[in-house]
C-alpha cells in the first residue's frame, strides 16, 4: 500500500479522531477563507444533524474500543451501560456543538469527538465513577485504537512532510482571522531540525471552550493528555510543557521524529503503571 493509494478522509479521520492532536490538524486544505466566508457559528448549526448518520459510525467505532477497556475495568454487563449511555448523551450534546465550518475545517472532528469523551464523562459520573477513572478508560481506548492501526509508520512520515508543514501553516494563518468563536486559534512554529522537526503553538482550544460552556472543565487535561498515545503510535516524539487545559497560556506542542514523548502533566494512573 503507498502514501497516494489511502483514501484522504480515512487517513484524516484516524490522526483526527479522539483528540486535539496538532498532527490531525489540517493535512486537508481547507476552504473556509472563501466559500463558507460571512457564516457564523450559528448560520450552520445543523450540520452536525445533518451528517448525524457518518457521525454515528464515528462514535460507533470509538465506542468499540471504549467497550474493550471498561469490560476489563468493570466487567460486560457495566461496560455495555456505559456504551449506551454515551451514545445516547452524545445525541443530546450534538445540538449543541458550535459550527466551525463543517468539514472543511479538520478540527470539526475533534470537537465532536470531544464531545463523545464528555459523553462518556457524564455516564461514568452516573454509574459512580470518578473523574480519573474516565480518564484512564479515555487514555487506554486511544492507546489500544492507535496503536492497533497498521498506518502508524505512514502517519510519521507524512507527518513532518514538507507539504504537512506547508498547509499546516496557512492554516494556522487562517485560524487568526477567528472566523468562528468555537474554532482552535493556533501558529505554526518552524523547527530547525536539531531540537524539533516543527511546533505548533494554540492559544485558544475549540474543545476548552466546549467543555467550559458545558461545566466540565475539569475534564480537559484527561482529553489533552490523549495526544500522548496517538504521537506514540505515529513515533513523532511529541513534547509539551504546557496546555491551555491546566491554565497555561498556550498549548505548545514541539515535534521530533523518534524522541521519546514527553507528557506536561502525568494522570495518577499511569503514574502507578
Amino acid at each position: 500500500m503507498t502514501q497516494e493509494s489511502i483514501d484522504r478522509r480515512t487517513f484524516l479521520g484516524w490522526i483526527g479522531r479522539f483528540s486535539i492532536c496538532a498532527l490531525g490538524v489540517s493535512l486537508l486544505p481547507s476552504c473556509r477563507g472563501n466559500a463558507l466566508n460571512g457564516q457564523n457559528d450559528t448560520g450552520s448549526q445543523n450540520f452536525y444533524l445533518a451528517n448525524k448518520t457518518k457521525i454515528m459510525k464515528e462514535i460507533d467505532d470509538m465506542c468499540g474500543y471504549t467497550r474493550k477497556v471498561s469490560s476489563t475495568m468493570y466487567g460486560k454487563e457495566m461496560a455495555d451501560t456505559l456504551v449506551l449511555g454515551t451514545t445516547q448523551k452524545f445525541e443530546d450534546l450534538l445540538p449543541d456543538l458550535p459550527y466551525i465550518g463543517g468539514y472543511t475545517n479538520n478540527l470539526t472532528t475533534n470537537l465532536y469527538m470531544g464531545a463523545a469523551g464528555l459523553a462518556l464523562y457524564k455516564t461514568m459520573l452516573e454509574q459512580g465513577k470518578t473523574l480519573e477513572e474516565t480518564g484512564e478508560v479515555l487514555y487506554r481506548a486511544t492507546e489500544m485504537q492507535y496503536g492497533a492501526n497498521p498506518l502508524g509508520g505512514m502517519m510519521t512520515s507524512m507527518s513532518v512532510s514538507d507539504t504537512t508543514k506547508t498547509i499546516i501553516s496557512k492554516e494556522a494563518e487562517r485560524s487568526q482571522e477567528r472566523m468562528y468563536t468555537g474554532d482552535w486559534v493556533f501558529n505554526f512554529i518552524d523547527g530547525n531540525g536539531a531540537d524539533f522537526d516543527y511546533g505548533i503553538d494554540y492559544t485558544e482550544c475549540g474543545i476548552c471552550k466546549f467543555y467550559q460552556s458545558q461545566g466540565a472543565a475539569e475534564l480537559i487535561p484527561y482529553m489533552c493528555m490523549l495526544d500522548f498515545p496517538i504521537s506514540k503510535a505515529a513515533n513523532s516524539g511529541l513534547v509539551r510543557t504546557t496546555t491551555l487545559g491546566r491554565g497555561g497560556p498556550r498549548c505548545d506542542f514541539r515535534y521530533k521524529i523518534g524522541r521519546p514523548v514527553q507528557m506536561d502533566w502525568v494522570p495518577g494512573f499511569l503514574k502507578k503503571g
